[in-house]
């Protein structure tokens, strides 16, 4: 028998396949060392294209723009580092500012900062959740937090990864739709669509003609400050394996050609059958977070073919239970509904239906069966059932992506 490990939450599954079933893994074969993170976020600010010492010379007041802990970022390292050369350079702490980039999720709890921030902040630092509905300003066509655009060095920090709609995270997401206000950012997620459909342009590692990309980099590109980016790339194990700092462009800019080089994976054709763990803890957060692991799941997945997502889901849908009755309807529909009255968990949705009734979907998670069921979701609750049913589906080839929300399979034209 052949035995793969999956990611669930903070724990660990294990599935067991006959070996005569030919399965072909599709993961990203870079492991990074705990005791490296450091060094590599150091050696990429030690050789930035920008100088953060002359940055800093010219600042009355430096915002951090650190991510929640939606997902995972390697902040706690990347905000020790920037504090530590902001003492060494002797910034004032009480003119630094720390703003979590919370687009419209909930605020962080205490916890969940020390956790981000490492605990590496003194008390005289200011830290603040981001409201995208209060402590706004304008900034041409877009709002933004007032904290962050009171400061003359704005610093973002964030890891780079494939994103279904942005193309990529990291780079100017931190501002957009990180510490945006709830219109710019619904206004910015509202252009997936294009006369009532998916845009064909929106995929995950799509730059070129991107809608959403397009207007996070115009919007953002426009801010009249001082902006020092320090982007991270994790690998499969959540430990920060590259690392570039500088220019939002240069940093950004590297890690998403790193991330191109490690975690694009190029099959000769789709699959009858996909097993696919979002990876774990942060990355199976909820239902809402599993947009990227079922997008990339149905890349290698033939239509009409069956999808099994491993996510545990801890902190439910993540979605207003009201919605969950939007899965019964077909996606022109939902589509309808979200261009007229656009809503975030809404898009959600509309995301995961088109895959849902085009493929059967097996979902192993700790949502309730029912819920899951009226979602057009098959509920599995044992690896025994999952064993059963690669079992079922007979000598065709499976594809197994033990980190779905990081792997993008590309399809080779013949």
């Amino acid at each position: 028998m052949m035995k793969q490990i999956f990611n669930y939450g903070t724990e660990t599954i294990t599935a067991s396949f006959p070996e005569q079933i030919q399965s072909e893994i599709l993961d990203s074969h870079v492991h990074t060392q705990l005791e490296n993170e450091e060094e590599t976020v150091r050696n990429a600010c030690n050789h930035a294209d920008i100088s953060l010492q002359e940055a800093v010379l010219r600042a009355k007041f430096i915002a951090i723009i650190v991510s929640d802990y939606s997902r995972p970022t390697g902040s706690q390292i990347c905000t020790k580092i920037i504090l530590e050369k902001l003492r060494q350079l002797g910034f004032p702490e009480e003119r630094i500012n720390i703003v979590i980039a919370l687009g419209l999720h909930r605020p962080a709890t205490q916890l969940e900062i020390d956790e981000i921030t490492g605990g590496h902040y003194s008390p005289k630092i200011t830290l603040e959740n981001h409201n995208p509905d209060g402590n706004l300003i304008d900034v041409g066509n877009i709002q933004l937090n007032a904290t962050v655009m009171a400061a003359d060095l704005i610093i973002l920090t964030g890891a780079v990864t494939y994103h279904p709609m942005a193309g990529f995270s990291g780079g100017y997401k931190s501002l957009l739709p990180g510490v945006a206000g709830r219109k710019s950012i619904l206004e910015n997620h509202r252009l997936f669509f294009l006369n009532g459909e998916k845009n064909p342009a929106i995929y995950p590692g799509s730059i070129q003609d991107n809608p959403v990309q397009n207007h996070i980099r115009s919007s953002c590109t426009k801010i009249n400050r001082s902006i020092y980016c320090l982007n991270v790339v994790l690998g499969q194990d959540k430990y920060i394996s590259f690392a570039a700092a500088g220019s939002v462009d240069y940093a950004w800019q590297a890690c998403c050609r790193y991330v191109d080089s490690i975690n694009s994976v190029h099959i000769d054709q789709k699959f009858p059958f996909v097993v696919a763990s979002a990876g774990g803890f942060p990355s199976d957060f909820s239902f809402y977070q599993c947009m990227k692991v079922l997008t990339n799941s149905s890349i290698a997945c033939e239509e009409k073919g069956q999808i099994v997502i491993i996510a545990q889901c801890a902190h439910g849908w993540e979605i207003d239970e009201t919605l969950l009755k939007w899965f019964a309807l077909s996606p022109p529909e939902v589509a309808q509904r979200l261009c007229k009255n656009f809503r975030m968990d809404g898009l959600a949705v509309y995301m995961a239906m088109r895959i849902i009734k085009t493929h059967t979907v097996y979902l192993y998670s700790s949502l309730p069966s029912e819920e899951v069921r009226k979602a057009g979701m098959i509920p599995l609750k044992d690896t025994k059932t999952l064993e059963e049913l690669v079992i079922k589906n007979g000598n065709r080839s499976i594809v197994v992506m033990p980190h779905g929300a990081q792997t993008l399979p590309i399809v080779r034209e013949n």
